[in-house]
């Protein structure tokens, strides 16, 4: 066998182009018509586009390639120090093509900065600040299952491009006061001002959950908060949301886009020239900030930011 083997693969060695010549198999090809061949070849083509273009199914749930998506939105969270700016950033963006007209989900029963903005019907508030301060856990449940009816349940398109909640660091709070009233409700004698480990559970829990749908409806959305400082086990001192325990980090996570909003002072003014103060949004991954930009087209740094151009810039 072995002697055999070796005289193969000698003769494959030797052997030169036309030792390896091969009958060609008649194909239909060779035998149809030019113009039928022609149709032939449209058919063909046309069947692979109705196969790319219809939905495929892997163990019954839709597949697809990763591709551009027709729907260009942006999920973001900002955060930043109160009078940072980010209301003002955020609110701004109403005017813009690609995010007006904007709702936005008032949290902290403060609205002098979108007055001053004069964005007229391009952004409205919720819940009007001249009947209502801030929203309710229950309204804000409210105002997701809406969204969502209009967003999938509806002929027409949704009543807004964007969603804006001002600050998840309140919005937390006014979820822990509705879950305690619940936790009351089953048990009197438990003390209002002392949540639980149960009742902290129950809070993060339905925040990350109702986050992540409004994350997911085919609209923008803008999630504002305040931010903390914290050192770490190897006693670096990070900047991040200002949400209580796991949820910073777990709620960052469901974000494309995690940004830190700050000011920066410039030459000193007197008394005919104020100071300069220049707003800057840190956008990508920076030891001692919680931030990210998943699209990789923001700069690290944005000096006077707005959200027009940043959307663009997501989307180049």
């Amino acid at each position: 066998m072995g002697d055999a083997a070796d005289r193969a693969q000698e003769a494959v060695d030797t052997a030169g182009p036309d030792d390896f010549e091969f009958e060609k198999e008649e194909t239909s090809e060779d035998i149809l018509p030019d113009d039928e061949r022609a149709a032939a070849v449209e058919e063909e083509k046309e069947q692979v586009i109705a196969a790319l273009a219809s939905p495929r199914f892997f163990a019954g749930i839709p597949i697809a390639p990763p591709t551009k998506s027709e729907l260009d939105i942006v999920n973001t969270m900002i955060y930043g120090l109160p009078g940072s700016g980010k209301t003002h950033l955020a609110g701004q963006g109403a005017s813009s093509k690609h995010l007006g007209p904007m709702l936005y989900i008032n949290a902290e029963a403060g609205t002098s900065t979108l007055r001053k903005l004069q964005l007229n019907k391009n952004i409205q508030i919720i819940p009007d600040p001249q009947q209502q301060g801030a929203v309710t856990w229950e309204q804000f449940e409210a105002i997701y299952d809406e969204l969502d009816r209009q967003c999938y349940n509806s002929a027409d398109l949704p009543d807004f491009r964007t969603v804006t909640i001002d600050t998840g660091t309140e919005l937390q709070k006014i979820n822990m006061d509705w879950v305690m009233g619940r936790t009351l409700a089953a048990h009197p004698d438990r003390d209002p001002d002392v949540p639980g480990l149960h009742d902290w559970g129950a809070s993060t829990n339905r925040m990350r959950k109702t986050l992540r749908q409004f994350r997911d409806l085919p609209i923008n959305f803008i999630f504002l908060c305040h931010e903390t400082t914290e050192r770490d086990n190897k006693g670096v001192m990070w900047k991040r949301p200002d949400l209580p325990g796991k949820l910073a980090n777990q709620v960052a996570g469901l974000f494309d886009q995690v940004m830190y909003l700050y000011t920066k002072e410039g030459a000193s003014g007197d008394e005919t020239k104020p100071t300069e103060v220049s707003r800057m949004l840190l956008t990508g991954a920076l030891e001692g900030y919680v931030t990210k930009d998943r699209s990789g087209n923001l700069p690290l740094v944005v000096v006077q930011p707005n959200m027009h151009d940043i959307f663009e810039l997501i989307h180049k």
